[in-house]
């Protein structure tokens, strides 16, 4: 199927047939390695989300890595790390180790919500059970 988009977002609008399409998000929950809760993982259900998060994180974040791997890296301006890994959809938040024990769970919540936000993909909010209370 060939769209023609003007953005990445239309193009998740586009393929998605929405904005407000559920379980495109996933949970957010701590990386089992990560013992600080600086290491955040979520997963993109839906190609065309993952597509259109590609595009936005180009444009809203400095990429930190060489294209083309398979992996892309980007940094927000506040220095928090996002790992998105295309084909599998897989997205890890690395929270800014200076970041206080007690805000990290907090920062990577608003993360996680500031990136589907771009897809106008909502977030459930009450997720924090989901990630089995990893803390």
């Amino acid at each position: 199927m060939m769209v023609e988009t003007d953005s990445a977002a239309d193009l998740c609008d586009a393929v998605v047939g929405g904005r407000d399409s559920p379980a495109i998000a996933g949970a957010l929950r701590r990386e089992h390695a990560c013992r600080h809760g600086l290491l955040w993982r979520s997963d993109v259900a839906e190609p065309a989300v993952v597509v259109a998060l590609q595009g936005l994180l180009g444009e809203r974040c400095r990429r930190v890595g060489p294209a083309g791997l398979g992996v892309e890296l980007f940094e927000t301006a506040e220095g928090h790390g996002i790992v998105l890994v295309p084909r599998t959809g897989r997205l890890q938040l690395r929270i800014v180790g200076t970041t206080a024990r007690e805000d990290r769970e907090p920062v990577a919540r608003a993360l996680h919500r500031w990136l589907f936000g771009l897809v106008g993909v909502g977030v459930d909010t009450a997720d924090a059970a989901a990630d089995g209370g990893a803390r």
